[in-house]
């Protein structure tokens, strides 16, 4: 199991990594303290469960978790914060975060709630190697527009093409990259780094 822990305080890290290590040697554990190291190391490397600050001096939090769970929605995220308030616990459950602990708590609270969600993962099969394939000049330009949510029609009036173009090519996409709808589609070729997401 590949977690990551971030908090740009390492004291917090290295608390949390001693004591997951006096617990297992079985998970793979990795200390972030800024959002783009976490990012980076999110594109090159497979990772079950972050655990992570709500506050810091970036202003990390909601910013932090809409672009993981855009980017790699298998991804569990449970939130180590010294936040009380109901209002934001409810507005990042909603959001999609699976668990948030507070930092009074003793660490063993959070040693269990990883335990409980490492039993749960389902590891996702595994991927196509997509960095191998490349984009046509083409593709990516439907790409980038399909991810700007644009639509068949719009996308064919924007290349002067015909909508059943548009749509057979988005089609082949789909078969080429093993995906069943544009919003996978999108994901799979931003983690790839095929298409850069603004």
């Amino acid at each position: 199991m590949n977690i990551l822990i971030y908090d740009d305080h390492e004291i917090v890290t290295e608390a949390i990594e001693s004591y997951f290590l006096k617990q297992s040697h079985e998970i793979k554990l990795v200390r972030k303290h800024n959002v783009s190291d976490t990012l980076a190391y999110l594109h090159d490397n497979d990772v079950e469960i972050i655990i992570s600050d709500l506050l810091s001096d970036e202003d990390v939090g909601f910013s932090l978790f809409e672009q993981v769970f855009h980017l790699y929605p298998h991804i569990k995220i449970i939130v180590y914060t010294s936040v009380t308030n109901e209002f934001i616990k409810d507005m990042l459950l909603e959001m999609g975060v699976t668990e948030i602990i507070n930092k009074k708590e003793p660490l063993n609270s959070l040693w269990n709630s990883v335990q409980t969600l490492c039993q749960n993962i389902t590891r996702p099969t595994k991927k196509t190697n997509t960095k191998l394939v490349k984009l046509t000049k083409k593709e990516k330009e439907i790409a980038l527009l399909l991810a700007k949510g644009l639509s068949a029609k719009e996308i064919a009036d924007l290349l002067s093409s015909s909508v059943n173009t548009i749509n057979n090519q988005k089609n082949n996409l789909l078969d080429k990259f093993g995906c069943t709808n544009s919003t996978e589609l999108i994901v799979k070729l931003a983690q790839s780094g095929l298409i850069t997401l603004l």
